[in-house]
C-alpha cells in the first residue's frame, strides 16, 4: 500500500497529465482555425466579387473579410503564443518549475505545474472562443457575396 505522499504526487501528475491533454486539444482547435482561415481568405482573394463593378459591391466584403481576417487572427496569434511567467526564483520555461538534477519532483511542484497547464489551456480556449465568430463572418461574408454574385448575376 503507497503512502499518502505518494498518493498525494499521483494525483498531482495524474492532473499534470490532463491538463497536457486540455492544452493539446486546444492547440489542435488552433490548427483547426489556421486552416480555416487561409481558406476562407484564399476564396475571399479568388471570388468574382472581388472583380464585381462598382465600389460598394467590392469595398463592403472586402472590409468585411479584412476585419474579420484581423481580428481573427489576432486571437490565433494570442492562443499560440508561449506562456513564459517569472517566478522569484528566475524564468521557468513555459512556466513549470524544473527539479534539480538530484531533487526529484515534489507533490506541490506538480501541483504548481497542473495549475499552470489548467491555466494556459483555459487562456488558449479564451482565445479560441473570440476567434471562431471572426472566422464564422469570413465565411458568411464570403457565401453571401458568392451567392448574391450568382442570383444578381
Amino acid at each position: 500500500m503507497g503512502s499518502r505522499m505518494d498518493d498525494a504526487i499521483d494525483s498531482a501528475l495524474a492532473l499534470v497529465a490532463f491538463s497536457q491533454n486540455n492544452v493539446a486539444h486546444a492547440d489542435t482547435k488552433i490548427g483547426v482555425l489556421c486552416v480555416a482561415q487561409v481558406g476562407f481568405a484564399l476564396a475571399s482573394v479568388n471570388s468574382a466579387w472581388i472583380t464585381g463593378e462598382g465600389p460598394v459591391p467590392v469595398v463592403l466584403p472586402v472590409a468585411a473579410c479584412t476585419v474579420a481576417f484581423l481580428a481573427s487572427g489576432y486571437h490565433i496569434a494570442q492562443a499560440l503564443r508561449p506562456r513564459l511567467r517569472f517566478h522569484r526564483d528566475g524564468w521557468l520555461g513555459m512556466g513549470a518549475p524544473c527539479p534539480g538534477p538530484r531533487k526529484p519532483l515534489t507533490a506541490e511542484e506538480a501541483w504548481q505545474m497542473a495549475e499552470l497547464l489548467a491555466e494556459i489551456a483555459r487562456t488558449k480556449n479564451e482565445h479560441i472562443r473570440r476567434a471562431v465568430p471572426w472566422v464564422a463572418v469570413m465565411l458568411t461574408v464570403i457565401v453571401a457575396s458568392g451567392l448574391s454574385e450568382k442570383v444578381l448575376g
